[in-house]
């Protein structure tokens, strides 16, 4: 079995309507008001308020900070990589990403989509990719949070 075919996807979880939350996600965030749940830093590619479609063209990246169900920190960073995406030699791309969530951190990354050989280098990084959301970012940093710690929780059932 390849690596990603174990990644989360986020499908679904929002509504069609960016200002309520589906029961799923109400769900989602319940099970992370456990007080003594540990902060997760997620990574977001965000057009606006929103998130945005593929990660190797973001433009901007959000850093959040999800603690008990509720971000408690959020950074917004212009990262240019629509601009940057065929510059330089071959893997220069994929570096600079990596880069990016080494110096943050980061424990997930939600994208609405994210190529295979990227899906595989951030599984090797242990940040858990969440693939095929989109909606109000914010609201998705709160899903992938829970998702992480579900995720998190079954992998040490095992």
């Amino acid at each position: 079995m390849r690596l990603w075919d174990q990644v989360p996807i986020l499908t679904s979880v929002l509504t069609s309507h960016p200002r309520r939350q589906s029961p799923r996600l109400e769900r989602m965030s319940e099970n992370t008001t456990n007080n003594n749940a540990a902060p997760v830093i997620l990574a977001l590619n965000v057009v606006g308020d929103q998130l945005g479609a593929g990660l190797g063209r973001a433009h901007t990246m959000a850093i959040a900070t999800v603690e008990a169900g509720e971000i408690t920190a959020w950074e917004e960073y212009e990262v240019n990589w629509d601009v940057l995406h065929d510059t330089g030699p071959e893997g220069t791309h994929h570096g600079r990403i990596v880069r990016f969530l080494r110096e943050h951190n980061v424990m997930a990354l939600a994208t609405g989509h994210m190529g295979a050989p990227m899906i595989n280098t951030t599984l090797k990084l242990g940040v858990l990719p969440l693939l095929g959301a989109s909606g109000p970012a914010r609201e998705i940093a709160i899903a992938g949070a829970a998702a992480f710690l579900k995720h998190q929780s079954e992998d040490g059932e095992e």
